[in-house]
């Protein structure tokens, strides 16, 4: 699970990065993502890479959390840049989903998980 979760972070941070900045709003998504699997702070220094590697997403489990921990990060800082919106919509391709659910999601509210999954469903691809 670590190195799955290891990867997951990895991306966020990548994600978190975008726009140039990494925002105290970003980093605390991170730990509360880390909170919730049991892991504290150090795992982000011991688990990020440079590069995260976007052409095997799609072989990762739970892809829908995953998306919706995208759409958090690009919204964590209360700010969405462009850099977000493409970035996010390469990975929502590359995860199974419509670039639209960014669109969508980047203007309306985010649901909880359990509501997300359902709502998430008429943007899946495969």
């Amino acid at each position: 699970m670590n190195k799955v979760l290891s990867r997951k972070i990895n991306l966020l941070l990548h994600l978190a990065n975008i726009d140039g900045k990494f925002h105290a709003s970003e980093k605390e998504l991170l730990l509360s993502i880390l909170k919730e699997k049991g892991l504290d702070e150090s795992f982000l220094e011991e688990h990020k890479q440079t590069t995260p590697d976007l052409e095997t997403l799609h072989e990762l489990p739970d892809k829908t959390e995953l998306f919706y921990w995208i759409l958090k990060m690009i919204a964590a800082d209360g700010e969405i840049h462009a850099d977000e919106i493409k970035e996010a919509k390469n990975l929502a391709v590359k995860l199974g989903f419509s670039a639209d659910a960014v669109d969508y999601f980047s203007h309306a509210p985010i649901p909880e998980l359990s509501k997300f999954r359902t709502e998430i469903l008429r943007f899946n691809k495969e």
